[in-house]
C-alpha cells in the first residue's frame, strides 16, 4: 500500500507543473482524486511499516495545532458566510449569519478553497508518512529535479522557436506570457526557482556518496548541468521578480558552497559555473533579457496598475480587519474596490501576503504563519552548523538546507506576485515543508561524521 502511495505522489508532482499547473478544473479534480486516494493508500498502509514507531512522523503538535485551526476557521467561515454570490447580475445576496465569527462573502468560493486546502492537507500528510527513509526521499526530489529540467530544455526550445501555443499544442483561452507549460512566466519562474536549490544539494550527495563507495566518478556534475540549464531558462523568460529570486538564490548557493566547504577549487568552479551560465544567456536572448532588467528600478511598483491593487486589497484588509472577507473571497471582493481607472478582470492581488490577509484576516494569518513557525524553527539553529565548515556533513541536512532555501525563494517571489495560488506551485512547496518536518533535529544530526546514506 505504501508503494503504491508512493508512485501516486511522484504522479501527482510530475503531472502537476506539466497540467499548465493545474489551473483548470479539470486538472485540479484530477489532482484531487489522485491525493485522496494516495492518502487512503497511505493509511491503510503505514500500520505494516515501520513508519508508525518513528516518533512525531504522524503528528507534531508544533504544525499540527496551527493547521488544524486554520481548517477549522476557513470551515466556520463558509459555514456562516454573510454573502452568496451570484452569476447571474455579478452580485452579493445578504445571508444570515453571527457577525462575531468568522464569516465569508462568497459561501461557495470559501467551500471551494476549504475543499482546496484539505487536498494540501491530505498531500502533506501522505508524504510524511510515505517519504520517510532517506532512500525514497531522493528518489522523490530527483525525479521531481530532472522533470524540472525537461521542462527547463523544452521551454528554452520554445522560447527559440517563437510559438505562443503551451507545450505547442495548446492556445492559452485568456492570453498571457505563457512559457514552458505555464500560462504565465512569472509562476514559471516560480516553479523552477523551486528545482534550482536542490541541483547542488543532490551534486554534494552523490559526489559523497562516491566517495564512501571508492568510485572515481559520480553524477553530480549532471545535477549542476540541470542548473544551469533551469537558471538560463529562468532569465529566458523575462520574469523580473523570477529572474531577481534566482540571482539571489545562485548568491546564496555560492556562499554556502564557499562556508562548508572552505575550498578554492569549489568556489572556481562555482564562478565558472555562473560566467558560463551569462555565456549561454548572452547568445540566446541578451536584447530581451536586458530590456526586461532595464524596468528593474520601477520593480517596486512593477506596474501602476499591481500597485493600486496591493493598496487596494490593503483597504480591503483595513475594512475586514479581524476575520477578512473569507478563504479564496479576493475576486468577488475586489470588484466592489476597482474605480475605473484600472480595466481587467482580477483573479489576484498580485501579492500573496496581502491577499492572504485580506482573505483570512489577521485571525487566519497568524495561524498561517504559526503553521510554517512551527514547521521550520527545528532548522533555525540547526541550519548556523552548516557554516563550520565541515565536509561531512549529514546528507538530509543539506537537503534540508536546499528545501529551505527553496520554500524562502518562492516566499519572496510571493512579495510581488501569486505563485502560492497555483496549485502545481502550491503541491511543490507542501512537499517541501512535509519532507522538511519530518526529518527531527535528533535525526539530522548536523554534527555527524558518519558517511552519507542519503
Amino acid at each position: 500500500m505504501i508503494i503504491a502511495a508512493r508512485v501516486l505522489v511522484i504522479l501527482i508532482l510530475l503531472f502537476a507543473p506539466w497540467a499548465f499547473g493545474t489551473t483548470e478544473r479539470w486538472s485540479l479534480i484530477t489532482v484531487e482524486i489522485l491525493t485522496a486516494t494516495a492518502a487512503f493508500l497511505a493509511l491503510l498502509g503505514y500500520r505494516y511499516t515501520s513508519v508508525v514507531a518513528q516518533k512525531g512522523v504522524l503528528w507534531n503538535w508544533s504544525w499540527g495545532a496551527p493547521m488544524l485551526a486554520l481548517v477549522v476557521y476557513m470551515t466556520i467561515q463558509a459555514l456562516n458566510a454573510s454573502y452568496r454570490y451570484q452569476d447571474a447580475t455579478q452580485s452579493l445576496i445578504p445571508l444570515h449569519h453571527v457577525s462575531w465569527l468568522p464569516h465569508s462573502v462568497d459561501v461557495a468560493t470559501t467551500w471551494q478553497t476549504v475543499a482546496k486546502f484539505l487536498t494540501y492537507i491530505a498531500f502533506f500528510w501522505t508524504v510524511r508518512v510515505c517519504f520517510v527513509d532517506s532512500t525514497q526521499t531522493r528518489l522523490l526530489l530527483s525525479v521531481v529535479v530532472v522533470s524540472g529540467f525537461v521542462m527547463a530544455l523544452l521551454a528554452i526550445l520554445q522560447k527559440l522557436t517563437g510559438t505562443t501555443d503551451l507545450l505547442w499544442v495548446r492556445t492559452p483561452k485568456s492570453g498571457g506570457s505563457i512559457f514552458g507549460p505555464f500560462v504565465c512566466r512569472n509562476n514559471y519562474a516560480a516553479y523552477m526557482n523551486l528545482m534550482i536549490p536542490l541541483c547542488p544539494a543532490l551534486a554534494r550527495v552523490w559526489k559523497h556518496e562516491a566517495v564512501r563507495k571508492r568510485q572515481k566518478s559520480h553524477p553530480g556534475y549532471i545535477a549542476y548541468i540541470m542548473a544551469a540549464v533551469m537558471i538560463t531558462s529562468v532569465f529566458l523568460s523575462e520574469s523580473r521578480g523570477g529572474m531577481v529570486v534566482c540571482a539571489g538564490l545562485i548568491a546564496v548557493w555560492l556562499l554556502i558552497e564557499f562556508a562548508t566547504t572552505m575550498r578554492f577549487s569549489r568556489l572556481v568552479i562555482g564562478l565558472l559555473f555562473c560566467f558560463l551560465t551569462g555565456a549561454v544567456l548572452a547568445y540566446l536572448g541578451r536584447e530581451a533579457i536586458q530590456k526586461r532588467l532595464a524596468t528593474l528600478e520601477d520593480l517596486p511598483r512593477l506596474v501602476s496598475d499591481r500597485q493600486t491593487v496591493a493598496s487596494l486589497a490593503l483597504q480591503v484588509f483595513h475594512d475586514h480587519p479581524v476575520f477578512g472577507t473569507g478563504a479564496g473571497t479576493f475576486v468577488r471582493i475586489f470588484p466592489f474596490y476597482q474605480p475605473a481607472s484600472i480595466a481587467g478582470f482580477y483573479n489576484y492581488a498580485h501579492n500573496d501576503w496581502i491577499q492572504y490577509l485580506t482573505e483570512f484576516g489577521s485571525v487566519g494569518t497568524a495561524l498561517l504563519f504559526a503553521f510554517g513557525l512551527g514547521a521550520l524553527w527545528p532548522f533555525v539553529g540547526q541550519a548556523a552548523r552548516l557554516f563550520r565548515g565541515s565536509d561531512s556533513l549529514n546528507g538530509i541536512a543539506y537537503i534540508c538546507v536546499a528545501l529551505v532555501l527553496a520554500l524562502a525563494g518562492v516566499g519572496l517571489h510571493a512579495l510581488i506576485d501569486f505563485p502560492l495560488h497555483i496549485p502545481a506551485i502550491g503541491l511543490t512547496v507542501v512537499t517541501f515543508f512535509a519532507l522538511i518536518t519530518v526529518r527531527t533535529p535528533e535525526r539530522l544530526n548536523l554534527s555527524t561524521s558518519e558517511p552519507l546514506n542519503l
